[in-house]
């Protein structure tokens, strides 16, 4: 495992990892199950139990090391925080341009929040200080993300993937004809 994800290694996707895990769990095994031993059947299960849960330590460490390679997953919290900075700033001036001055200035709170976050997040990064406030930051943001901006995103990606699949299945007709 570590000559596939190991510290050095880029990221691999979860599900190759997951693959290679159980070939290689697997090979463990049959190895095991292949070596003399002594001391009869009791002991041998007793050592493969603990054989197993070793392994299965061993691939959580690295599935928690692939992951925190992973770009996105690194600047998550961040890019929410700056999406949702933008979208208050946008919703701000569109109540400002319908004259909604009470709804635009919590708008513009929605905008400094974001910001202040963001500047306590990477403090919290850079300096290691307040972990468990980086914690919350970031569990937040993710809440952020997969309650409203997820589906958002997910439903205008299928809307443009359906428009650009009736383009070109319009532009195959005009060929044709």
């Amino acid at each position: 495992m570590e000559e596939l994800c190991g510290a050095d290694k880029p990221y691999l996707a979860p599900q190759k990892l997951e693959e290679e895990h159980k070939s290689l769990q697997m090979l463990c095994l049959e190895q095991f199950f292949e070596t003399p031993k002594m001391g009869g059947d009791v002991f041998s299960a007793e050592y493969m139990k603990k054989l197993e849960i070793m392994i299965d330590e061993a691939y959580e460490n690295f599935v928690k090391r692939n992951e925190s390679k992973q770009l996105m997953n690194a600047y998550r919290t961040p890019a929410v925080l700056c999406l949702v900075m933008v979208l208050s700033y946008i919703l701000s001036t569109i109540l400002d341009m319908f004259g909604i001055e009470s709804l635009s200035q919590t708008a513009v709170l929605g905008l400094y929040i974001p910001l202040l976050l963001v500047g306590l997040w990477v403090y919290v990064r850079y300096t290691g200080q307040l972990r468990s406030v980086g914690t919350i930051i970031d569990n937040f943001t993710s809440a952020i993300w997969d309650q409203a901006l997820q589906p958002i995103y997910m439903k205008l990606l299928q809307r443009g993937l359906e428009q650009a699949v009736n383009i070109a299945g319009t532009s195959k007709k005009k060929k044709t004809n």
